[in-house]
C-alpha cells in the first residue's frame, strides 16, 4: 500500500503545474472555506465531482484514519491544510528538500504556467496528464486501504495483535523499532511470504507516522486491528 503511494506521490510533486496548496482549495467546498478546515463531506463530493472518484463516506473516513497517526484521529473529518499537505508530500527524505521548496513556491503564488500548459489544462486548472494522476492517487489512496482492511477482518481475525507485538518487542520496551521489525522477519521469514527490505521499511514507516524512530503496542494495535474493533465508525 504505502510503496504503490508514495509512487503516486513522488510523480506527482515532480509535475510543474501540480500544486497542493491548489488542490486543497479544490477539495475545500469547490475552493470555499478553507480557513475552516476540509470536511469530510466536501472531499467526498469534490473528489468525485472533479476526479470521478466513488467512495462511501465510511470507506473515505476510515482510510483516513489509516493515513494519519492516532493523535490526529479528531481531525480526520474536518482536515486542516497541514493535515492534508501530509496525506500528499513524498514521505521519502530524497524528495525533503524539492517538496519544501515547490510548497513554500505554491502557497506564494510562485508557479509558472507555460503557454503551451494553458492550452492543455482542464477546468480546475491543471494539465489533463496531472488531472489523471491526482485522480489516480486518491483511487489508490481509498481503494488499496479498504483492501487492506478486508485483509484485516478476515485474515487476520484468527491472530492475537498483542502476543504478535510481544514478538516483535522481544526485549519488551514496550515499543519496537525498525531493528525489531528486521529481526522479526528474518526469524519468521518463510518463502511462502517473501519480503524484501524495502518493504519492511515501507511498513515500518507507515506505522511510525509520527516519526519517532519507533512503535508503541498502542500504534501498532491502531495499524493491525480492524477498525470497526478498534474505533466505532458513525
Amino acid at each position: 500500500c504505502e510503496r504503490v503511494l508514495e509512487i503516486d506521490r513522488q510523480e506527482l510533486i515532480l509535475q510543474d503545474d501540480f500544486s497542493i496548496f491548489q488542490l486543497y482549495g479544490i477539495v475545500c467546498d469547490d475552493g470555499k472555506g478553507t480557513a475552516k478546515g476540509l470536511a469530510l463531506t466536501d472531499f467526498q463530493a469534490n473528489t468525485n465531482k472533479f476526479f470521478n472518484v466513488k467512495f462511501s463516506y465510511k470507506e473515505i473516513k476510515m482510510a483516513m484514519i489509516r493515513q494519519f497517526p492516532i493523535s490526529y484521529a479528531g481531525r480526520v473529518e474536518n482536515m486542516r491544510y497541514n493535515d492534508f499537505e501530509k496525506l500528499l508530500k513524498p514521505r521519502s527524505k530524497k524528495f525533503a528538500s524539492y517538496v519544501k521548496r515547490k510548497i513554500q513556491l505554491e502557497k506564494h503564488g510562485g508557479g509558472d504556467d507555460t503557454e503551451a500548459d494553458m492550452n492543455v489544462q482542464t477546468d480546475i486548472g491543471v494539465t489533463a496528464k496531472t488531472h489523471i494522476m491526482v485522480g489516480k492517487f486518491f483511487e489508490d489512496l481509498l481503494q488499496l486501504e479498504n483492501q487492506l482492511e478486508l485483509s484485516r477482518k478476515y485474515k487476520l481475525a484468527t491472530i492475537n495483535i498483542k502476543d504478535a507485538f510481544a514478538v516483535i518487542d522481544m526485549d519488551r520496551k514496550g515499543y519496537a523499532t525498525l531493528a525489531d521489525y528486521y529481526t522479526f522477519f528474518e526469524e519468521y521469514y518463510t518463502d511462502e511470504m517473501p519480503i524484501s527490505s524495502e518493504e519492511i521499511d515501507y511498513l515500518f514507516k507507515r506505522h511510525d507516522k509520527e516519526k519517532l524512530g519507533r512503535v508503541s503496542e498502542a500504534v501498532f494495535l491502531k495499524e493491525l486491528m480492524p477498525i470497526d474493533d478498534y474505533i466505532i465508525i458513525d
